[in-house]
């Protein structure tokens, strides 16, 4: 059996995403095998401490690859333990640098930030999809489910699948023990529920974990799993049972309902009408003297107009006429008549109007041209909120936005800070609908499911 397992071992190793030219460094080639598993070891604790640091499942799952990777390497290279890597056949040579270089990854991951990703089920049947199950075998763990899960106040369950769980035969039985902290959990802590073959559920009482609401809890427990077989000596005539321990190191993740923070700052813009100019317009008639028989004399009509583009629209850019001021004449004057000023088009025109009689006439007019323009910005409302996994919120951010940011704190560790104008998607969130409301924009933001077993 130890031999197949090895192969596993080797699958499993060779499944992991890890860059890999197939060749033993001299490095690894000069360890001894135990030497190596211990700092893996090491590697596994410092994860486990990094996690729990920075909320990080991630980094928790990575911990959790590495460490049943040691165990099966444990188990089944046990008559080698004190031999260097480099004594070893060449696929042992190999699985070993593969378990090294995979202890090295995961132990780079410290002080890095990485998206949620699924944390919730350890399969090892993925990892060795290609690997056939040898038939006879007693002990081949195919998943474990439930590792990740949010608070809960009664029980935590995990599934285990594979052989050597599930219903007990006439000609195989199983047991599990549940340890934390390398001592046994009393057993009205918790129970194994055996009713599916090649299936075992652990369901624990609450009060074993701790509990947070700040942060996501990481808790070491390890199964012990004791196999009996039943063998057959001198065919029929008499039977034994053998007796063979495992040990399943697992590291369970507590999420708390809490997903994270959100923190929204965003400026208001502010527009007004900004004077740009004081302008001067002015126009001259035409000659319409009139030397006799003057009484009768209409003289011409002169109507003159400046204009702007927009007048009182609140539209960027847009220009009025305002403060217009009296009409003013130079010349012959006071023979002209129906001298007259008007503002028209919405604050877009000033038109002069006067009826000329003499010599020519110069009128003139005076105002201000203003430009509907931005003039500064504001602070808004900041906004504070601690949401829970699977909400819909909705925020506010000015309809006029000059520029803002939603920073995010999730619990799991990783903090962002984006754009209003560029939101999208986060490890927090993801913005599902945009929408005007008075002088306001509603976001609604869907926060993420709790990444938890089912």
């Amino acid at each position: 059996m130890k031999s197949s397992i090895k192969y596993l071992l080797i699958a499993v190793l060779a499944f992991l995403p890890i860059v890999y030219a197939g060749v033993v460094t001299p490095t690894v080639s000069g360890m001894a095998v135990s030497d190596l598993l211990d700092q893996a070891e090491d590697i596994v604790d410092k994860t486990l401490g990094n996690a729990e640091n920075t909320g990080s499942a991630l980094i928790a799952n990575s911990a959790n690859q590495l460490q049943v990777a040691i165990e099966i390497a444990r188990i089944n290279f046990g008559s080698e333990i004190n031999k260097t890597v480099g004594s070893l056949k060449e696929e042992h040579r190999l699985a070993f640098q593969r378990l090294h270089d995979l202890s090295k990854e995961v132990e780079s991951f410290e002080g890095k930030i990485y998206e949620l990703k699924d944390s919730t089920v350890l399969d090892i049947r993925a990892l060795i999809k290609d690997f056939p199950i040898i038939d006879g075998e007693n002990y081949f763990v195919q998943s474990v489910s439930g590792l990740s899960q949010l608070r809960k106040p009664d029980r935590y369950t995990i599934t285990i699948n594979g052989t050597g769980f599930g219903t007990s035969s006439e000609k195989y039985r199983s047991s599990i023990k549940l340890f934390k902290a390398g001592r046994e959990i009393t057993s009205d802590l918790y129970s194994v529920q055996e009713d599916r073959a090649n299936q075992s559920k652990v369901l624990m009482d609450s009060g074993i974990f701790q509990n947070s609401d700040e942060k996501i809890i990481f808790e070491k427990i390890s199964l012990k799993i004791k196999i009996q077989q039943k063998k057959q000596v001198l065919g029929f005539l008499w039977s034994y049972w053998s007796e063979s321990e495992y040990n399943l190191p697992l590291i369970m993740s507590i999420f708390p309902p809490v997903a994270g923070t959100i923190e929204v700052n965003s400026n208001e813009q502010l527009y007004g009408w900004v004077k740009i100019t004081r302008h001067t317009f002015s126009e001259t008639g035409g000659n319409n003297h009139c030397s006799k028989n003057c009484k009768k004399h209409v003289g011409t009509h002169y109507d003159r107009c400046y204009s702007v583009t927009g007048g009182n629209q609140t539209v960027v850019g847009y220009k009025r006429i305002t403060n217009v001021s009296g009409l003013s004449c130079s010349g012959t004057c006071g023979y002209d008549e129906d001298k007259a000023k008007r503002l028209v088009g919405n604050s877009s025109k000033v038109c002069m109007h006067w009826r000329g009689r003499s010599h020519p006439s110069t009128y003139s007019v005076s105002f201000d041209i203003e430009e509907y323009k931005k003039t500064g910005e504001k602070p808004y409302s900041p906004q504070k909120l601690t949401v829970q996994y699977g909400d819909i919120i909705e925020v506010k951010v000015p309809l006029k936005l000059a520029g803002g940011t939603i920073k995010g704190k999730a619990i799991t560790g990783q903090d962002f800070t984006e754009t209003i104008s560029g939101v999208h998607s986060n490890p927090l969130f993801q913005l599902v609908e945009k929408r005007q409301n008075g002088s306001n924009t509603i976001l609604v933001l869907k926060i993420i499911s709790a990444p938890i077993s089912s």
